[in-house]
């Protein structure tokens, strides 16, 4: 995906043979809107909702046991995401705030990581399985 994001000039987004998005790579990130946070948590699917009712985040989703959020100014909203998970008792293990990358727009779009899509059926099982742990 880094070299997609260097090198095209145009990158299209596919998923089951179909084209989902086509635009530059600049324009794809812009789409996520503002920053991405990773939220570690044993509660993804209860802070996902959470997230959902927040007026002030963006696209939320679970993946790979984690919850990836958007927010605008990110550095700005982790004490309102931490305070949202500690007044219902959801664990934080860790928190990672980056720029959108081509992996966020496969995501967002696609609602699957590139690990997961590409995985076996029986791979992809197991990583859903470890999701709603």
């Amino acid at each position: 995906m880094d070299e997609a994001d260097k090198l095209c000039d145009c990158v299209a987004i596919i998923d089951h043979g179909k084209i989902i998005v086509l635009d530059t790579s600049a324009n794809l990130k812009d789409k996520i809107g503002g920053d991405v946070i990773t939220i570690e948590t044993p509660n993804a699917e209860k802070l996902e909702v959470l997230i959902r009712n927040c007026d002030w985040c963006g696209f939320g989703k679970r993946h790979d046991g984690s919850l990836t959020v958007t927010v605008e100014h990110a550095e700005t909203k982790l004490p309102g995401l931490i305070e949202i998970a500690n007044a219902n008792n959801a664990e934080i293990k860790s928190l990672t705030i980056n720029k959108p990358t081509l992996e966020d727009v496969f995501l967002y779009f696609t609602g699957k990581t590139i690990r997961e899509h590409e995985a076996d059926p029986s791979m992809q099982l197991r990583m859903r399985w470890r999701a709603h742990r």
